[in-house]
């Protein structure tokens, strides 16, 4: 592509006079690296099916879907990516696929599906492949197949179905074959026609039925070379060709007239300005790239109104000497792409909103701080501003006047001309912040200056804020300041003040009073800085006063209201700093509306209707459309046409015929509403861009094409990006999604893009996603995907599957051997409390040999000692009692400790001979039944039946307070019973478990246990029971 390189750095030559300037009226937006581009070097720009933008640069392949660019390039190894950053051209054929010529000469198939590059690269050994060589065009036909063009390889076309390459050069001795093997463009015609336009061989037609080729229809010298860089349709049929040498030509094909235009350059032999490529937009007009002198716009041959040097108007401002290709979208964008600076897309769309200072002539305003606007009754608009004073502009005439502040001999008094006001007279007052009332003489061209300090004690009577005439013709002015509200009877030239004090019922030193209306019942209507709104009954000359109040949403929103403003149905409607307000009068209730409702802001400075009834607000942030009947705000900003800045509350105006102006610290903003065609939007967003952990995740189908999402348990961030493809204004598009299975209504993300999501629970979910248009309306449409969350491992159904058969074939197992283990434990504990109570009974047998064989041996002879000896002493005597008394404590012990008798006499004596040493001890009467037992169970066993029955008996003894108590043992054949009662004040067992004293009931229960016996205890006020069964095989 040296040639084409080359032809950058020839000399630019002067552009013809005769071509006209187009007026900048458009939308320009540059698009460059900053913005995300691969490059600066765009040498191609296509729209696809879908909606997204392709470009073509020198360092890959860009797809923007208006907010962000992806970029596609060569990966070194990976064999589905790009094969070469350089492309010259790419194309879209019916199967959604991108192709693309590279300057490596390797062709490239783009499946977005996929989102993977097939490649097609000459092979030498095999004559069906791509010829070698840069590529220069692409173009899928009619019938599927790809025309690729070529410089120095000539033309090839490649048949997808049967995977081979067909390739055309020139052969000098054949006339029929292609004429140049240099191709720079190439073109399908309505009747399917192939024609290629060639460096140094003219035009070519291919015929299909032959493969043969026709280049003789240019009969005219176009240049030192034959070169057509691109090849267009007209809408007669015929062809418009561009040349290398800035040339349009329009061909006849059947009859191969031509007409040559050359008003874009003075054209010389040598002299290189390409014409890259000519887009027709819907009206019928051409866009015309050029090499060396920018864009133009050229009006089509068939219009003969234009002669033909007045055919181009140079779109001003935009790549004079660098553009290389424009691109018409579907929104109607001119989409212009440059070598070196990116590209310029120019938004079309009628414009609706104008700037003053785009249609003055003869004058210019010198400031654009706008304070006042009104329109008088010769059609002039009065402007008052900060520092240049007033202009006059004629609305028919165009024609512009200025009066500066403080000038003679026209008599205009005061500097920052705050309000201008035309009475039911006709007459036009100008009311400066610092300066005296001005009237205008329109006979004379002069001011006249009106005193309103009448009684030299307003110091602030030359603050002028707002002047206002009510329906008896009395004018009403505000002040800043202590001035007040001024009444002014101008026939009878009569003034009665209001000071700032007797507005409210306290103290006030300064209001600024801001505006005056008056409503359906003749009440004024004031709105202040700060305070508030007051209503004025003007017979009785009282002033209510209503304000914000923090906790009553029906009180006014804001104390500061710049407007109030009065509509065609006497509805009364109040700008405020904190949204727009409707006050009802009847139960003085305010209705306020605010961001929340759809306004762009909540600072509203003035209100107008148009002559539909709808309200139009001027904001902090645009204009702001609001149809009452359906409540429903349409937002414009300057991205529309309007003006950057603020408005102001006094710079407002509804013209005579019917358009609106609006005024600030940046100008004027006029339009007329019937022109602004709101449409309602269906549009669709799509899936762009799919992330896990912020990270972009490769799939088998890309997520624009994808219904269905799979995603482990363990990717518990998920994030979706989506586009509604919008490319005029995509900041004023908003979103919302709702993820069906989670969310129960839409969420609203403003112009968010991105839904993500963290720690989803495994399951099925739905995302819906769907988009507002630039007014904010939202489509009734969306776009949804399949989101599936796979189970970890143990919670999918043939985890617990293979759960429930291990349960049921180990569950068996599992209970056998824990119930094994249980008995074990049991036996352990039951064997320890044996051994327990075994060497408890030992240690007591031990101690009791101790006292009755030692110690009561050695009381017993110190006894037989003292009788000996006991006619010596009477003190003998006294000795042998207590050494009496301690062997009958020693044998008692030692009974108690161990019962000699159950070695002895058995366990029947034993237990009847301990009540009968009870029955000397205690005046409770025991009724004794018992069996012979002896016998029946073991030593070991017997002792422990006897220690359960001495407890038993000894808690009755200690605690009962019983009269009466009765032991009853019986044997059977095969249990032993054991019942004893007694007529005591009874125990609550649970306490008395709780408590010390359980511990003799632990005991009973763990001898019983030892037993494998049962133990039953009743208790109440009138008794206990306590029933014991011993088995007799125990």
């Amino acid at each position: 592509m040296a040639f084409i390189k080359i032809n950058f750095l020839i000399l630019i030559f002067f552009i013809s006079a005769s071509a006209q300037f187009i007026s900048d009226d458009s939308n320009f937006q540059s698009i460059s690296i900053i913005d995300g581009l691969s490059s600066n070097n765009v040498n191609w720009i296509i729209q696809d099916s879908k909606g997204f933008c392709w470009i073509a640069t020198e360092d890959g392949l860009n797809r923007f879907d208006g907010s962000s660019f992806k970029v596609y390039k060569n990966i070194r190894g990976d064999q589905y990516s790009l094969s070469n950053n350089f492309i010259w051209h790419i194309s879209e054929d019916n199967q959604g696929n991108i192709w693309i010529a590279t300057d490596a000469g390797i062709l490239n198939k783009f499946n977005p599906v996929t989102e993977k590059f097939e490649r097609f690269a000459h092979k030498s050994d095999n004559p069906n492949s791509i010829p070698s060589g840069p590529l220069t065009y692409t173009l899928p036909d009619s019938y599927g197949m790809i025309w690729i063009g070529t410089w120095g390889g000539g033309l090839s076309v490649y048949d997808p179905i049967k995977n081979s390459f067909t390739n055309f050069i020139n052969n000098p001795n054949d006339p029929a074959s292609l004429s140049d093997n240099r191709i720079l463009c190439i073109y399908e015609d309505d009747k399917k026609n192939i024609w290629i336009g060639t460096d140094n061989g003219g035009l070519n037609k291919f015929d299909r039925r032959t493969n043969t080729f026709k280049s003789d229809f240019l009969k005219i010298d176009i240049g030192f070379k034959n070169s057509i860089s691109y090849i267009s349709k007209e809408i007669n049929g015929n062809l418009l060709l561009g040349t290398t040498e800035g040339w349009i030509i329009d061909l006849n094909t059947e009859t191969n007239e031509t007409r040559v235009f050359t008003a874009i350059t003075k054209t010389n032999k040598g002299v290189q300005n390409i014409i890259w490529n000519i887009v027709k937009d819907p009206e019928g007009f051409y866009w015309v790239v050029t090499s060396q002198e920018g864009v133009y716009k050229f009006y089509p041959p068939w219009e003969e109104k234009f002669s033909d040097r007045k055919r181009f108007e140079k779109l001003a401002g935009v790549f004079d000497k660098n553009a290389k290709c424009v691109y018409l979208d579907k929104a109607d964008n001119l989409w212009i792409g440059s070598l070196g600076d990116g590209i310029k897309k120019i938004s079309r769309k009628k414009k609706f909103f104008f700037q003053l200072n785009n249609i003055t002539s003869g004058g210019k305003i010198k400031d654009n701080f706008t304070f006042s606007i009104c329109e008088d009754k010769y059609d002039n608009l009065w402007i008052g501003t900060m520092t240049q004073g007033v202009y006059r502009y004629n609305l028919k005439t165009r024609e512009i006047k200025n009066y500066p502040p403080n000038s003679a001999p026209i008599g205009l008094s005061g500097e920052m001309m705050r309000y201008i006001f035309v009475d039911s007279d006709g007459d036009l007052w100008i009311a400066p912040l610092f300066g005296k009332l001005n009237k205008y003489n329109y006979k004379n061209d002069r001011f006249e200056q009106i005193d309103l300090d009448f009684n030299n004690d307003n110091p602030d009577a030359q603050l002028i804020r707002v002047i206002y005439e009510d329906k008896q013709g009395i004018f009403w002015i505000g002040f800043s300041g202590a001035g007040g509200l001024l009444k002014y009877d101008r026939k009878k030239n009569l003034f009665k003040s209001y000071k700032s004090a007797n507005l409210t019922n306290y103290s006030v030193d300064l209001i600024d009073i801001l505006s005056i209306t008056e409503d359906n019942f003749g009440n004024l209507l004031i709105g202040t800085y700060g305070f508030g709104m007051f209503k004025f009954n003007k017979s009785a000359e009282v002033f209510t006063q209503y304000k914000f109040e923090e906790n009553n949403f029906s009180s006014l929103p804001d104390n500061t209201i710049p407007e109030i403003f009065i509509d065609s149905e006497q509805n009364i409607w109040l700008a405020t700093y904190s949204g727009l307000s409707k006050y009802n009068p009847g139960t003085d209730n305010f209705t306020t509306y605010t961001i929340n409702n759809g306004l762009p802001s909540n600072s509203i400075f003035a209100i107008l209707e148009d002559d539909k009834g709808n309200l139009w607000l001027s904001t902090s942030n645009g204009l702001s459309k609001f149809e009452k009947n359906r409540k429903i705000f349409y937002n414009f900003d300057y991205s529309q046409g309007i003006q950057q800045g603020d408005f102001l509350a006094a710079a407002r105006c509804k013209l005579k015929d019917g358009r609106l102006v609006f005024g600030g610290n940046n100008g004027i903003t006029y339009f007329h509403p019937d022109s602004i065609k709101i449409s309602y939007s269906s549009v669709v967003p799509v899936f762009t861009s799919f992330k896990i952990f912020n990270k972009e995740v490769p799939l088998k189908r890309s997520i624009t094409f994808s219904d269905t999402i799979i995603v482990d348990y363990f990717d518990n961030m998920l994030s979706f990006e989506f586009s509604a493809l919008e490319f005029d204004a995509p900041q004023k598009i908003k979103y919302a999604y709702l993820l069906e299975g989670l969310d129960k209504d839409w969420i609203e993300l403003g112009n968010a893009r991105t839904a993500t999501f963290t720690h989803l629970n495994p399951g099925k979910y739905i995302l819906k996603v769907k988009s507002s248009d630039i007014f904010g309306n939202w489509s009734n449409k969306f776009k949804e995907i399949l989101l599936i969350v796979t189970p970890p491992f143990w919670m999918t159904w043939w985890f617990r599957g293979l759960f429930i058969l291990l349960f049921l074939s180990t569950g068996p197992i599992i209970y056998y051997r824990r119930v094994k283990q249980l008995k074990k434990e049991k036996q352990l504990q039951i064997d320890f409390s044996r051994r327990l109570i075994q060497s408890q009974e030992e240690e007591r047998k031990r101690i009791a040999s101790e006292l009755h064989d030692s110690i009561g041996q050695n009381l017993l002879v110190i006894k037989n000692l003292a009788l000996l000896n006991k006619n010596k002493d009477d003190q003998f005597d006294e000795i042998s009692k207590v050494a009496g008394d301690a062997i009958d404590d020693v044998r008692r012990i030692s009974y108690n400790l161990h019962p000699y008798q159950l070695e002895r006499l058995g366990l029947t004596k034993a237990i009847k001979s301990m009540f009968n040493n009870i029955q000397h001890i205690s005046q409770i009467k025991f009724l004794i039944d018992i069996d012979n037992v002896d016998g029946l169970f073991s030593k070991e066993k017997e002792i422990n039946i006897y220690r359960i029955v001495q407890e038993c008996v000894n808690n009755i003894i200690k605690h009962s307070e019983a009269k009466e108590a009765k032991v009853v043992i019986k044997s059977s054949e095969e249990n032993l019973i054991v019942e004893i009662s007694d007529t005591g004040r009874g125990f609550n067992l649970e306490s008395a478990k709780s408590e010390a004293k359980g511990f003799g009931l632990k005991n009973l229960e763990n001898r019983v246990s030892l037993l494998s016996g049962a133990i039953h205890i009743e208790s109440s006020e009138v008794g206990t029971v306590i029933n014991l069964t011993i088995p007799l095989n125990s």
